[in-house]
């Protein structure tokens, strides 16, 4: 089983790593393992392949782009399990919406091998509505108030639990499971990774080294290969050793955060959800005949009714809220969580307290990751601007490219097919034209695009692109030709499901969008399972 909480670093060796060419140990021994169910997998569907080292390595990619990432990738994962494709993906990676659908389903250890149900399930929580319990509620925001106490709450924070609400996801311990849990499935599903960038050196030079990648067992700047170990990264560091105490391992609420947080107005944020909590309080709560049922964990409710609760002022609505959220913090080690030790004296000065001495003084970034940066430095081969801040600020990577071509590109991965969901608004071919620019950059293998050759407004559903000595592209976006028919129902959908826009709550408008990005498979297929056949021929070959 997975160590959910610390881990302690009993090694001498030095715990930042500065490995530009080569995998872990620990990543290489999930992809062998991976490879027999690979291996079983081509077998199924005619490709014989009795060397394991002669198996393509394939690579599933989903773009960002909000709920409308999170929907289509469900639909598209749905599909290739029902085409039998599923099992023949090596990795599976993810940014800003995409890593939405990724953290619903790494939730189950096995899920790849019912993901027709995963899937359908993940989609049956958003018909529901961004509605939710008092008591979910309160976890949601009494996780925010741990974070605040341990020093480490940021903009992304907030923005994680709202994900999680958009999501329909039902009780925020679900996802508290860190990244690392995946290390034991071996190989049950595909590898995951999760990608963004740092804010402050891409705002300031534009670096290739910006991309941060998240796996189950490192996660650092790719372009140098400058990695800590996954569990280790809300520790601080010292010349390249874990500072004690450790502290509790990123889960995957605050790693969503750090994907998709593309919006950048921490009080418009807090207000909105503050609001949304106040209202849900006195529909839930006094709005039902619930109200001595919650009188049982909240102390601070007795003695307010139905017309108190509407004749207070706004300070003392704010101030009850932040007695709630002590009261059920107080008591996490029930909801799965682990015991606060922040002490009392403490509350009030937490992210709720608008009239706080401390408000606008905490780390309200995009994200804090402390003290790694600064020991990349340890290298001389790393930039100087990449240390000179000693947190780490990650940031949507969808700012700088919206598909994980970075990750699935690193050629210790030797990835042979990647095949490219794109989810974007606007150019459908932007994603592949960002991703050439950046292999040429970088000197990473990347098949010639004739982009004279595709049409944005009227592409086709499934664009592949080959060269000898690198890895073919299967460029795949939502809407094209094929599942639209024709221009003007693409651009009807394109106004219908943008990326920034309420969240979607109607069943038959989210099944709708599912459906289109699983027609994208099916009509494919063929495509496809041919690419994956000549790439392991390919592979043989050498």
């Amino acid at each position: 089983m997975a160590d959910l909480g610390l881990q302690t670093s009993c090694s001498a060796e030095m715990d930042v790593k500065i490995r530009p060419n080569s995998l872990c140990a620990g990543e290489k021994q999930f992809i062998t393992e991976r490879q027999k169910i690979v291996q079983s997998a081509l077998e199924k569907l005619g490709i014989h392949v009795p060397d394991v080292k002669n198996i393509p390595r394939v690579a599933l990619l989903g773009s960002g782009g909000g709920q409308k990432a999170h929907i289509s990738f469900l639909g598209v994962i749905q599909q290739l399990k029902k085409e039998d494709l599923l099992d023949c993906v090596h990795y599976v990676a993810g940014v800003s919406g995409s890593t939405w659908c990724m953290s619903s389903l790494y939730q189950n250890p096995t899920w790849s091998k019912d993901a027709e149900e995963a899937t359908g399930e993940a989609l049956s929580h958003m018909y529901k509505g961004t509605d939710m319990t008092l008591l979910q509620a309160l976890n949601i925001f009494a996780w925010l108030w741990l974070r605040w106490m341990d020093g480490n709450f940021s903009l992304s924070d907030v923005w994680a639990v709202i994900t999680c609400s958009i999501k329909g996801v039902s009780d925020i311990g679900l996802e508290y499971r860190p990244l690392t849990a995946v290390r034991d499935t071996h190989g049950a599903n595909p590898y995951p990774l999760y990608s963004t960038v740092e804010r402050d050196f891409r705002k300031a030079t534009k670096l290739k080294e910006t991309w941060f990648e998240f796996s189950p067992h490192e996660s650092g700047f790719i372009q140098h290969g400058a990695y800590v170990d996954t569990s280790l990264l809300n520790s601080n560091f010292d010349g390249g050793y874990v500072k004690p105490p450790q502290k509790k391992q990123v889960d995957m609420i605050e790693l969503q955060g750090m994907c998709g947080c593309a919006m950048g107005d921490f009080d418009e944020i807090m207000n909105y959800i503050l609001t949304w909590f106040e209202e849900l309080i006195g529909r839930v709560i006094f709005g039902s005949n619930e109200h001595d049922h919650y009188q049982d964990f909240s102390p601070s409710l007795k003695g307010v009714d139905d017309e108190s609760w509407r004749n207070m002022n706004d300070q003392d609505k704010r101030k009850l809220v932040e007695k709630l959220c002590e009261e059920r913090a107080a008591s996490s080690d029930k909801w799965g969580q682990g015991p606060l030790h922040a002490s009392s004296d403490k509350w009030g000065q937490g992210p709720l307290d608008a009239s706080s001495d401390k408000w606008g003084q905490g780390p309200l970034e995009e994200s804090n990751l402390k003290g790694i940066k600064d020991n990349f430095a340890i290298d001389p081969a790393i930039p100087e601007e990449m240390t000179v801040n000693p947190q780490l600020h990650l940031i949507d990577a969808a700012l700088h490219l919206n598909s994980p071509y970075p990750s699935v590109l690193r050629d210790a991965r030797d990835i042979d097919l990647i095949i490219s969901f794109d989810f974007s608004d606007g150019d459908p071919f932007e994603t592949l034209k960002v991703a050439s620019e950046y292999a040429a950059t970088t000197g990473h293998p990347f098949p010639k695009v004739d982009f004279t050759e595709l049409d944005p407004k009227r592409p086709k559903s499934c664009n592949v692109f080959e060269e000898a000595g690198k890895p073919t592209v299967i460029h795949i976006p939502l809407f094209n030709m094929d599942n639209c028919k024709n221009q003007e129902t693409i651009k009807k959908e394109k106004e219908k499901y943008q990326t920034f826009q309420m969240p979607y709550l109607n069943k038959a408008k989210i099944d709708h969008l599912a459906h289109l990005a699983g027609l994208n498979v099916s009509m494919n297929r063929d495509k496809i399972l041919k690419e994956i056949n000549k790439a392991g021929q390919r592979r043989s070959a050498h």
